[in-house]
């Protein structure tokens, strides 16, 4: 089965197994590096990939970040990986490089429960 998470707020999960050279920037989970030159060098930054980060269940990969989804340091990409995973699935929006819980459509309030609340603040 396959597999796709996404980076949580403020996380970084390394790729497992992954080796790194001296000298190569650490790659992360559903992240890409952006290298920005300022007058004061050279910064590094991983924002959130687009597209979601996917390997196989059976694979070391696919068992290792299936625990780090269920301590909650990533997020399910599908329906399918949330049940693999036995967290919800959560539809999630991509803001300023983050993915972020989609904010839920607020209905318009009927007029009988703007009327109590202004009551409320009265008394």
């Amino acid at each position: 089965m396959k597999l796709s998470f996404r980076a949580r707020a403020g996380g970084l999960v390394s790729i497992p197994g992954e080796v790194r050279f001296v000298g190569s920037l650490p790659r992360y989970v559903g992240r890409s590096p952006i290298t920005v030159q300022t007058d004061a060098g050279a910064t590094t930054g991983y924002p959130a990939d687009a597209e979601p980060y996917e390997c196989d269940s059976d694979s070391e990969d696919g068992r290792r970040l299936t625990k780090r989804c269920k301590r909650g340091e990533l997020w399910p990409a599908d329906a399918e990986t949330a049940r693999h995973c036995s967290v919800p699935f959560v539809d999630l929006a991509l803001v300023d490089g983050e993915w972020i819980p989609r904010p839920k459509e607020r209905s318009a309030p009927s007029k009988g429960a703007s009327r109590s609340a202004s009551a409320t603040s009265e008394n």
